[in-house]
């Protein structure tokens, strides 16, 4: 429809609805684009703002999931230093149990041999005892 056949229709329908007709079409054709281009960039800029947050987010996201991924190695490797140390120490425990074993051992047959080697040659001594079968100290 061109300007002439809206004031055309305007005049026919009456005074007021061509009043009406008038401010409808300022309103849509000089209006309207201004208030359009306004809405556009309104939009546009809650679109890039939203577009913004998004990024900080994923980025926020990114580092937690950085600090957690620093936080489980650091755990796996203490973790691993913890079963080091407790292996070591169980095998510092199993060899001081072997040298114990060993040291009782050879203080057993340093006793025996003594017990074989050393006679008390006083009757009735208490500190060394003379074997059953042996008469010679007269026990």
């Amino acid at each position: 429809m061109t300007e002439s056949q809206i004031l055309a229709l305007a005049w026919r329908l009456g005074p007021w609805a061509g009043f009406i007709l008038a401010l409808v079409y300022i309103a849509a054709n000089k209006v309207g684009p201004i208030w359009l281009a306004d809405w556009r960039e309104a939009r546009k800029l809650a679109r890039a703002k939203e577009e913004a947050e998004r990024l900080a987010r994923v980025d926020e996201e990114k580092e937690e999931r950085r600090m957690v991924t620093a936080l489980y190695e650091r755990l796996v490797d203490q973790s691993s230093e913890m079963t080091r140390f407790i292996a070591s120490a169980t095998e510092a425990i199993h060899s001081l149990g072997r040298s114990v074993d060993a040291n009782t051992q050879e203080l057993y047959r340093h006793g025996k041999a003594s017990e074989r080697v050393l006679r008390c040659p006083l009757p009735g001594c208490l500190f060394i005892k003379d074997e059953p079968n042996d008469t010679s100290s007269g026990g």
